[in-house]
């Protein structure tokens, strides 16, 4: 299964999303910084990032902007999950380079939908296959979660290809 990393500085949040994400066959590993998220990124090369765009030390849209404009990470699907929805935060989001902008409250449901889709969709994207093989070759352990096992065994749900920033429900 994948790697997800969750970069989230409200304890509850975070380890709600782990378990659920946990539940549903991921790894995941746990962040709760701007600065933590990139070195967590530069050491294992999750597969996914779910984070919240208002992290202390380095805001999400520069962590978003930054990794969309590297090489070895602009494949790298984002999922931000916010307290806050206005109009000009879900553009802002959009031009950083966000894939999916969720709303809290968000339901569970349609959270692992929008992060199958995300999966799905990257995983033949040129840039995906660089960040697998970078972590291959690291050979670093991943943190927490189901057991490894192959890319092909993950269980495929409907993909929405081109999902939009959408609010959630």
């Amino acid at each position: 299964m994948a790697t997800v990393l969750i970069a989230e500085n409200v304890p509850d949040i975070a380890f709600g999303l782990d378990l659920l994400f946990t539940r549903a066959g991921h790894r995941t590993h746990l962040v709760a910084t701007g600065p933590d998220t990139l070195a967590a990124i530069q050491r294992s090369a999750p597969d996914l990032l779910v984070m919240n765009p208002s992290l202390p030390g380095e805001d999400g849209l520069v962590i978003c902007r930054r990794l969309k404009s590297e090489a070895d990470t602009v494949g790298l699907p984002i999922l931000l999950l916010s307290a806050r929805y206005r109009a000009e935060e879900v553009t802002a989001a959009r031009h950083a380079g966000a894939d999916v902008y969720l709303a809290k409250p968000f339901c569970n449901q349609d959270l692992l939908l929008h992060v199958e889709a995300l999966l799905h969709r990257s995983d033949g994207s040129p840039a995906q296959a660089q960040l697998r093989s970078r972590r291959h070759a690291s050979g670093s352990p991943r943190e927490t979660g189901a057991a490894d096992t192959d890319d092909h065994t993950r269980p495929q749900t409907p993909a929405t290809v081109g999902l939009p920033i959408v609010e959630g429900t």
